[in-house]
């Protein structure tokens, strides 16, 4: 459930959504500020608020930072496994193409002799 909760968290940070509403609600309080003075005079509560959201933030987002590593390792470790089979595969390839030329070159003669001899006897 935590982990779900922070996956979505995520997604909606990193969305062009989560930028525009946080941009939109820093604004907001960042204007009242402004409009209002004697509200906030210190700006402590401005201040207050971009903690909590900070250290809300950045520990969510380092979880999920973590998650992405681990992903990211795993999916490295498929590829470079991939790349591997496909070499095998290629050199497999290499050596059948190598065999069915070299029985190309003794059978390509013997084919050539046998329709030569065929011709000879509608020939003769």
């Amino acid at each position: 459930m935590v982990n779900r909760s922070l996956i979505l968290f995520s997604e909606w940070f990193q969305s062009a959504a989560g930028v525009w509403q946080t941009a939109l609600v820093v604004g907001f309080i960042v204007i009242i500020e402004g409009v209002f003075p004697h509200l906030d005079p210190n700006g402590f509560w401005l201040l207050y608020w971009l903690t909590v959201y900070s250290a809300v933030t950045q520990p969510a987002l380092a979880y999920i930072n973590g998650i992405s590593a681990t992903e990211s390792k795993k999916l490295a470790e498929q590829n470079t496994q991939m790349l591997k089979n496909q070499q095998h595969t290629m050199e497999a390839l290499l050596a059948i193409t190598t065999q069915l030329m070299d029985h190309d070159a003794t059978i390509t003669p013997l084919i050539h002799n046998i329709h030569q001899h065929m011709e000879s006897e509608e020939n003769t």
